[in-house]
């Protein structure tokens, strides 16, 4: 496969996998809604006018859009990739999504002789790559193998397609989880006499609050998440973070999910009762 990839989604995320291509010499062609986002590339790229147009250049596509909706919105339809790509292409999905609609994207890309990847990525602190969790069949993960190199240390292949999807989802959980005791041992400070509200505490000011009638707690907007939260406000669409059960302040509610982001930032997928 040659070194030439197509790439949708220039967020922070997405724009860091660009330049890592760049610097191994990829010659990248890009698409984006707001053409701000192109302006820190501008010069080192070939930009598209449709992401169909992007797919019939290339024969590996990165997608690293926000969420679900997205994907299928860049990918479906005359003017999605899958418009433009030919048969033997192959797209690796960066975003965090449902296994399940990894599954039915690959299934129609099937249909017109193109392999699907779900590749979800993480990074470290200071770390000069990211981390790549790959799902999909061996041979294809092979084939991208020196776009997943140009980017990703480690590109761990997990499975099967939906594999890299179950992993990052269980990264989140477990993110989510340690936010979650951090919640209880304030709680647990708090009521041995600690000032909740005492400037030193301000990192960890955040607290649950519950949705009425939804059934589940949100945290948003506080210092500890502002990283998380700055996203989905922005979008103001859901993101999958994970889940864990948390007692409400005053400990007589029972546990529900807490999910991070905006009130509505509830990824089907992950909901529980």
């Amino acid at each position: 496969m040659s070194k030439k990839i197509g790439f949708i989604g220039l967020g922070n995320m997405g724009l860091r996998i660009v330049e890592l291509l760049l610097e191994d010499g990829f010659d990248v062609v890009v698409w984006a809604r707001r053409p701000q986002s192109i302006a820190p590339l501008q010069g080192r790229v070939t930009v598209a006018d449709s992401p169909a147009q992007l797919g019939s250049t290339v024969s590996l596509v990165g997608v690293c859009v926000w969420d679900e909706h997205d994907v299928e919105e860049v990918l479906l339809g005359n003017t999605g990739v899958f418009g433009g790509l030919a048969s033997g292409g192959i797209v690796m999905i960066h975003s965090t999504i449902a296994p399940g609609a990894c599954s039915r994207l690959a299934e129609q890309a099937a249909e017109i002789g193109v392999a699907v990847l779900d590749v979800p990525v993480s990074v470290g602190p200071n770390a000069p790559k990211v981390l790549a969790l790959v799902g999909g069949d061996s041979e294809v993960v092979e084939k991208a193998r020196p776009a997943l190199r140009a980017f990703s240390e480690p590109a761990v292949h997990l499975g099967p397609l939906g594999s890299g999807q179950i992993a990052k989802l269980m990264n989140n959980t477990m993110q989510a989880a340690t936010v979650g005791i951090g919640f209880e041992a304030v709680d647990a400070g708090v009521g041995l006499g600690l000032d909740r509200d005492a400037r030193s505490w301000e990192p960890y000011r955040l607290r649950p609050r519950e949705v009425p009638g939804r059934g589940y707690f949100v945290a948003d907007g506080t210092p500890l998440m502002s990283q998380l939260a700055k996203d989905a406000r922005t979008n103001g669409r859901p993101k999958t973070w994970g889940s864990l059960r948390v007692s409400s302040k005053s400990g007589s509610t029972p546990r529900r999910p807490v999910f991070f982001g905006p009130p509505n930032s509830v990824h089907q997928s992950c909901r529980r009762g």
